[in-house]
């Protein structure tokens, strides 16, 4: 029982340690700016085809 406290804490430093290094990654390799980039671009198709601008076509193939 006496050595629970000091497993939660390293628990807790193993995660913390884990997510900050999950962040810096994700900033080294840009990630973070891609997802947004691509957010902001499905939002303006979006507009373009409820502007009628743009239609949708299917790229299945039909048999």
């Amino acid at each position: 029982m006496e050595n629970m406290p000091i497993g939660i804490i390293w628990l807790l430093a193993i995660i913390g340690v884990f997510f900050l290094c999950r962040e810096l990654l994700c900033w080294y390799w840009k990630i973070n700016k891609s997802i947004a980039n691509q957010e902001r671009i499905i939002e303006l198709l979006d507009t373009l085809v409820k502007q009628g601008q743009v239609s949708i076509k299917s790229n299945q193939k039909t048999e």
